[in-house]
């Protein structure tokens, strides 16, 4: 079996892009968390969790697909990604909860199209998203 480990590629301030295997099934905590030049990143479908500030501060992160196998967004998971501007998660998804700071601080997000299925959405998960002018 092949996971990645948590905190693994945290803080690897030159790390542009990222192509992860369809092996992995997890996004463990803080994988990527201050990758502050991270600009793009594939989520492969066999990824069905993504754990707490995976993506956080991850500031020039410009936009996300989340495989329609994830059924959470975990606290803090793209806390202060500045530049995310779109996010998109496959369809169908099973995504039910958006977790508390999920998405706080991403001050560049324009619009969201949240899942059917969502029924939690947590305190402040959108907090400070000050140019979010659509949610569906």
């Amino acid at each position: 079996m092949f996971f990645l480990a948590n905190d693994l590629f945290g803080d690897c301030s030159s790390l542009t892009k990222v192509a992860i295997s369809s092996i992995i099934s997890t996004i463990p905590e803080n994988v990527f968390y201050l990758c502050q030049s991270l600009v793009a990143i594939n989520i492969p479908s066999s990824v069905n969790l993504i754990e707490s500030s995976a993506f956080g501060k991850c500031t020039s992160l410009k936009e996300i697909t989340i495989p329609l196998n994830v059924e959470l967004i975990p606290q803090y998971c793209f806390e202060d990604c500045t530049s995310l501007k779109k996010v998109t998660f496959k369809e169908p998804s099973k995504l039910s909860v958006i977790d508390s700071f999920a998405f706080q601080n991403c001050s560049s997000l324009l619009e969201i199209s949240i899942p059917y299925h969502v029924t939690i959405i947590g305190e402040s998960s959108f907090k400070n998203c000050n140019k979010l002018k659509k949610i569906t």
